[in-house]
């Protein structure tokens, strides 16, 4: 973790952002998307991509790769967590835009966008 005032508070917040993708992962799906404009291709793309961005702010740079790894890891296991549910469908292409957004998501905290938190915390009393 990055010495943070609020460091408890930018973890947890990230555990919550990652039990939503969990559970969106796993719930039964109402309606789908148009499998024509890959619309849930670029939903995991964001949804992983923000998992990835939140956490560069929470931890230091020397985790970012254990963190990709975890991230990654998580996105495949949920879609082999779908192959096993009737009201689901493992994707390989979901999988591969759940990489492609923390793999984006790291490297725009390795850009320097990892300080948001510290950012936020400077500017707040």
């Amino acid at each position: 973790m990055r010495s943070l005032r609020w460091a408890r508070a930018w973890l947890t917040g990230g555990i919550v952002l990652v039990l939503v993708v969990v559970f969106l992962s796993v719930r039964p799906v109402a309606m789908a998307l148009p499998a024509v404009s890959n619309a849930d291709k670029f939903a995991h793309l964001i949804a992983y991509f923000t998992l990835a961005l939140w956490f560069s702010g929470a931890l230091r740079r020397a985790s970012y790769l254990p963190l990709a790894v975890a991230l990654i890891a998580l996105g495949v296991g949920l879609e082999g967590v779908q192959a096993l549910l009737p009201v689901r469908t493992a994707d390989l292409g979901d999988g591969l835009a759940n990489a492609i957004g923390v793999g984006i998501g790291v490297a725009a905290g390795a850009a320097g966008l990892g300080e948001w938190c510290r950012w936020i915390e400077n500017r707040l009393p």
